[in-house]
């Protein structure tokens, strides 16, 4: 129990302004990229699928994820005040943030892939050339 009031000393305020900020975040992304609040609803599709869409709370909850991802990964060494402003812009670019997440991992696998094939072309040129100046030598 001692444990988890330490955590909560340490990472309780922070993850509130999280909270806070990721869901004023996806308010404003609403109101700023989709003129206003869709409310959750169902439809059914041209297929015939129903479907439920949850509106607006899509917006705060890729808020929320975005603001704690950016808090995770950097933000929470700075003071309240500069996570509360990283936060919402963080919140208010939702899933262009995640997204950015993922795009950066995604590159770095690529880069080792890349840089693995590279390795493996290098390789093979160096054995081709020795195998050609085997050839080119003079016997005696």
């Amino acid at each position: 129990m001692e444990e988890i009031v330490s955590l909560w000393s340490k990472y309780g305020p922070s993850l509130l302004i999280v909270l806070a900020t990721g869901i004023c975040g996806g308010i404003i992304n609403c109101l700023m990229f989709e003129d206003g609040f869709t409310l959750p609803h169902s439809f059914t599709s041209k297929k015939g699928i129903k479907t439920w869409s949850p509106g607006f709370l899509t917006n705060i909850f890729f808020g929320i994820v975005a603001s704690f991802l950016v808090w995770a990964f950097g933000a929470k060494d700075l003071d309240l005040i500069k996570q509360a402003g990283i936060g919402i812009l963080a919140g208010t670019s939702g899933n262009n943030v995640i997204l950015n997440f993922l795009q950066k991992k995604q590159l770095a696998v690529e880069k080792t892939k890349a840089n693995e094939y590279l390795d493996m072309i290098r390789d093979e040129l160096v054995e081709d050339q020795e195998e050609d100046d085997e050839q080119e030598q003079p016997r005696s």
